[in-house]
């Protein structure tokens, strides 16, 4: 792969910086004087929307005197007070004399009926305002906007106060100051022109008629030198931007011209550039050698893992000055040397790997096979060491399934460390047990663990299991596993409501065979008769040896005493066929007494002894009988043994 130098990558870095600095410099500059800009703009804009609407309120304090001076003349002649007749011409002769009225457009007067009985001027504009109220004058817009024509419009400025009509009551009084361009022309400050816009329309302007003329864009420009600002806000004092709007537009003039300013600061990024090029650029190419000195000892040491004479001399360069390369330099050399020690312990790491039974495995999230030892060929009965293969594969399919959830738990990180038991059927051999240990490692992308082959050491324990759970001779389960199939048995009856038969069986006369035969021919006889026994139970029976000649039988999950009877009557059908043992045929007969579950008692021992007695009672009733304890308790011969 070609490579550039570190010192030409420099070069081209400083030319890159420097223009890049410029052009960042120029554009920060020109974001700011535009942000200069509108700062100044938007505190003009402030300043204006501030002195018109004091302009405004000031205008609406004057209509509302005028109007207040007006009602105070009329209720001082009691004009209001005349009958109906009178009042008309002496209302006319009033304001057509009077000069007050001349700051009015338009007067209405309204009697307490809400009826009106005196107009002048801009009656009908007055009348539509009342009818759209529909409701008290105080309902009356501040605004109405009145069509003159189909290409001009008037807005009005109404202003009501009360009225003493005499023995009527109040009534009320409404002017209508018309907003012209008269008005607009003294509202305006110098070398602003002020625009009255209603429906989207200029209607009045500060400029007169020639005002009319110019298109107006309620949008405003954004203030630019040589341009115009422009600031738009509510005709009414209460903020209703639906109805007319006032338009200032005045002369735009920044502090400073933009051609000056972008000298100004294209010189000082230029100034800046070369200050830093004077300090900066010598010592960068000197740090720029001595890492180039410090990256050819890298990788030299990378290309051939271990240092000479050449790369240790690059080394000592990069390390002249003790400051961040030299220091960095420094580490890097004892790196190299640690990672040297390093390889040297892995080898011997390797080589005792080699020479373990045991298999050292890596697994990633999946489960499958990323590294192992070599004793994985050993154990797998192969050649190939399955890289690459999920591990569970290999195993048996109900093991496989475990394995799966258990390498799940460990890569979610729900466990840290697990171990399995796991078979796996090697190619041409037979079937194994392994024991795999795994642990997470962090970041938890992969797993690793040792497998060791733990057959024998599994056959052996299953064999020390079944010895401490099973007669030697007959090979039945012993009172150990008995009791324990009986403590399950009668809680799963208690869930299904269902019987468990408790049987004690004794081989009548038995004794004479050991005396007669010798014990080597009762102990066949004993595995002849278990055998034919087991044969006659249903396969989740149990039949087990309590010593000597006694057996007992467990019979699980019946349904009803009925049933019970019927495995009896099924055992009695047993002494009936004579027994071959060693050539010879015994007729064996046996004693056998049941008690059940819970109709006996609920409690395993008291069951195990009600088994026993009634066992002897079948004994005393002449052997080779299958007793019940239930039907021993009907009888009086039982009701005394029990009693005794």
């Amino acid at each position: 792969m070609r490579t550039t130098s570190l010192l030409a990558q420099l070069n081209r870095l400083l030319l890159y910086v420097g223009l890049g600095a410029a052009l960042a410099g120029g554009t920060i500059a020109w974001v700011a004087w535009e942000g200069v800009l509108d700062a100044h703009a938007e505190r003009i804009a402030d300043e204006a929307q501030a002195h018109y609407r004091q302009k405004l309120a000031e205008a609406r304090e004057e209509r509302l005197r005028a109007a207040r001076r007006l009602r105070a003349d009329l209720e001082f002649l009691r004009l209001g007070a005349l009958p109906p007749r009178q009042r008309h011409t002496r209302l006319t002769a009033f304001f057509t004399n009077q000069g007050e009225y001349q700051y009015f457009n338009g007067l209405l007067l309204v009697g307490p009926d809400g009826l009106p009985f005196f107009a002048l001027g801009c009656q009908a504009l007055l009348q539509e305002g009342l009818d759209r109220t529909q409701s008290a004058i105080d309902g009356l817009p501040e605004l109405l906007l009145q069509g003159l024509c189909q290409d001009a419009s008037q807005v009005y400025a109404i202003t009501h106060t009360p009225l003493w009509l005499g023995a009527e009551g109040h009534g009320t009084a409404v002017y209508a100051t018309a907003l012209d361009h008269g008005w607009l022309k003294r509202l305006a400050r110098r070398m602003d022109t002020v625009y009255l816009v209603a429906d989207g329309r200029i209607v009045a302007s500060s400029r007169g008629e020639e005002g009319l003329q110019h298109a107006l864009d309620l949008t405003p420009p954004r203030p630019r030198p040589g341009g115009h600002l422009q600031v738009t806000l509510p005709l009414s004092l209460d903020g209703d931007a639906e109805g007319p709007l006032l338009v200032v537009r005045r002369p735009f003039e920044p502090l400073l011209a933009t051609p000056e300013l972008l000298f100004i600061l294209s010189a000082l990024v230029l100034l800046l550039l070369t200050l830093v090029w004077l300090g900066l650029g010598p010592r960068l190419l000197g740090i720029a050698r001595r890492i180039d000195d410090l990256a050819a000892g890298a990788l030299g040491f990378m290309n051939h893992f271990r240092r000479d004479a050449q790369w240790s001399r690059r080394l000592a360069q990069a390390t002249a000055k003790q400051d961040e390369v030299g220091l960095l330099a420094q580490a890097l050399d004892r790196l190299m040397a640690e990672s040297e020690l390093r390889q040297q312990e892995q080898a011997a790491y390797q080589q005792t790997l080699e020479l373990l039974e045991e298999v050292v495995l890596e697994l990633d999230a999946a489960g499958r096979l990323q590294r192992v030892s070599r004793a994985w060929r050993a154990l797998a009965g192969g050649t190939e060491d399955g890289v690459g293969r999920p591990l569970p594969e290999l195993l048996h399919p109900e093991d496989a399934t475990v394995l799966r959830e258990l390498i799940t738990s460990l890569a979610q990180g729900q466990k840290d460390q697990a171990t399995a038991r796991v078979r796996m059927q090697p190619s041409g051999g037979p079937e194994r047990w392994l024991e795999l240990r795994l642990a997470r490692s962090p970041p938890g992308d992969c797993l690793r663990g040792v497998a060791r082959d733990i057959t024998q050491h599994y056959l052996q324990e299953r064999r020390i299991t079944h010895m401490a759970l099973h007669d030697a001779l007959t090979d039945l389960p012993n009172r150990m596993l008995l009791e324990d199939r009986l403590k399950m048995a009668m809680r799963l009856a208690q869930r299904s409501e269902h019987k468990v038969a408790l049987g004690f069986v004794d081989l009548d006369h038995f004794k004479h065979v050991n005396d007669s035969l010798g014990h080597k021919t009762g102990d066949a006889l004993l595995v002849a008769f278990a055998q034919r026994l087991r044969t006659t139970l249903r396969s989740g029976d149990t039949l087990a040896r309590w010593g000597g000649d006694e057996f007992v039988l467990l019979l699980p999950d019946m349904p009803n005493l009925v049933a019970i009877r019927e495995v009896a009557d099924k055992l009695r059908a047993v002494a009936e066929v004579p027994l071959r043992v060693e050539e010879t045929e015994f007729n064996v007969t046996f004693s056998a007494g049941i008690a059940v579950f819970p109709d006996d008692s609920e409690d395993a021992d008291v069951l195990l002894a009600h088994a026993d007695r009634a066992m002897f009672h079948g004994k005393a009733q002449g052997r080779n009988t299958v007793q019940l304890y239930c039907d021993m308790m009907h009888k009086d011969a039982g009701r005394k043994d029990i009693y005794i």
